[in-house]
């Protein structure tokens, strides 16, 4: 029996790949994936091609382009895209209830706490956001240049001799660049296999 494709499904795994904030993903317009220098990526942003007003982003720093990892293109993330939007929906995630303040991440993060329960997975410090201190993590171990861990994970480069006026200087760094370094995690704990069997 084939496994279900939906938010429960791709919304842990784009967490794993991409460090994203859960609201990050939840919020995702249909159109946030596409190809930049003919590189697929994800786009976070508070702006949208398709008119949504429902985004936000926690800092300024937020604001980024996720080039995919290889896993997330093999597993098929680009294919459930397409299938969104032949089925004219804007949201990637559609099925995720807004709530009454507009932040999808609310329901989401109840469903798996629920879901780690269920699992025996749940641990007093273990929760969605976890997915983004593992992304650290990954990038630290595969010593990925400060510079480009901090743009992929939309964090404030900091002080201490990194930072100061010296980051508002230049243009980022290439998508190529900001693709090897994604390519470069290689989450030697997790088999790809078996996340994306069906």
């Amino acid at each position: 029996m084939e496994r279900p494709r939906n938010a429960r499904f791709w919304v842990p795994l784009i967490g794993l790949h991409t460090g994203m904030r859960l609201n990050e993903i939840c919020q995702l317009d249909t159109t946030d994936i596409c190809p930049i220098e003919g590189i697929q990526c994800i786009v976070v942003s508070e702006a949208s091609k398709i008119g949504s007003i429902d985004k936000i982003l926690k800092t300024g720093a937020s604001q980024r382009i996720i080039p995919l990892h290889q896993n997330l293109l093999e597993g098929g993330l680009l294919q459930y895209v397409d299938e969104q939007r032949r089925a004219g929906k804007t949201k990637l995630f559609e099925e995720i209830d807004p709530g009454t303040k507009g932040i999808r991440a609310v329901a989401f993060s109840k469903w798996f706490t629920q879901f780690l329960r269920a699992c025996g997975a749940y641990r007093e410090r273990t929760c969605y956001h976890s997915f983004r201190h593992n992304f650290r993590d990954e990038l630290r171990a595969a010593r990925i240049d400060h510079d480009i861990a901090m743009a992929l994970g939309g964090w404030t480069a900091g002080t201490g001799g990194r930072g100061g006026a010296s980051e508002n200087y230049g243009f980022g760094h290439q998508v190529q660049a900001l693709k090897g370094a994604v390519d470069a995690l290689k989450f030697t704990d997790i088999s790809a296999k078996k996340l994306f069997a069906t």
